[in-house]
């Protein structure tokens, strides 16, 4: 009878925190190879390894924006991810060492891949902060912020932040700073921004968390389903035009006097 009523308690709980639980995830933004465990001198298969992700970078660059303008010219330094000489010289290079470089560079590749799908211009620099444990929720969810310092035309800024509502994964934008340095042109402006985002996943699994334990289980719904009550579900093909959308839209009809562009499939 106990047994029972306790199942019967925790378990809508449980799978409420399941269905929850996808939207706290890393998206897969970390993922990288494993290192050898044997066979190999950890410290040669981690400069090779670094080289080859810096290879796909720089082709998904020259793929994706060609003329690409500024980028940083040492992304590895930018980023604070070793080289392959700076690994050379530890005297004692572990897995967990390597993990760390090679996931924080993939992280930082996939923001970049993210941001040329946006139409990025320019990007001036790329600060990653570490990862911190969220005081506000016993420590349950990790939060990921990124800073970049970066340029796109005034559309594709509002294209980002749209997108970045509409994610079916949580993102929050935690500061934006917009400049348009070219405010006497009639024409649409590049503007600079500097803009940081926090990512959101859980600490390890939710099994570890209490998902099949009823306090613990009804308390971590609870700390999601605050976090989570104002994101929007996917957005259609065309959108209506959220809050940037308005904004931008005013500041071109009225202020820059740009007409409305016409929309193919393909434009954004």
């Amino acid at each position: 009878m106990v047994i029972s009523r306790w199942r019967n308690e925790v378990q809508p709980w449980a799978e409420l925190l399941e269905q929850r639980a996808k939207y706290f995830e890393d998206g897969g933004w970390y993922k990288h190879e494993t290192p050898p465990e044997t066979g190999r001198i950890l410290r040669v298969w981690y400069g090779e390894e670094i080289e080859r992700m810096q290879t796909e970078l720089y082709a998904k660059i020259n793929e994706k924006a060609p003329n690409i303008y500024p980028f940083p010219t040492d992304f590895l330094k930018t980023i604070e991810v070793r080289t392959d000489a700076e690994m050379s010289k530890e005297v004692d290079v572990t897995p967990k060492m390597v993990n760390q470089e090679l996931a924080k560079f993939a992280f930082a590749t996939n923001v970049i891949d993210f941001l040329l799908d946006e139409k990025v211009v320019g990007i001036n620099d790329f600060v990653i902060w570490p990862k911190r444990q969220d005081r506000n929720h016993k420590g349950q969810l990790t939060l990921q912020t990124v800073g970049i310092d970066m340029q796109l035309y005034m559309r594709h800024v509002v294209h980002l932040l749209e997108n970045l509502r509409r994610q079916r994964r949580y993102f929050h934008v935690d500061a934006i700073y917009l400049r348009n340095p070219y405010i006497t042109l009639q024409d649409e402006p590049i503007m600079q921004v500097k803009l940081l985002i926090t990512q959101a996943s859980f600490s390890g699994s939710l099994q570890a968390q209490g998902a099949a334990v009823g306090g613990d289980a009804k308390q971590l719904f609870g700390m999601t389903q605050n976090l989570a009550a104002n994101k929007p579900a996917a957005a259609p093909p065309e959108p209506e035009p959220g809050f940037f959308g308005k904004i931008w839209r005013f500041i071109k009809r009225d202020l820059l006097l740009m007409k409305e562009p016409r929309r193919t499939g393909a434009s954004r």
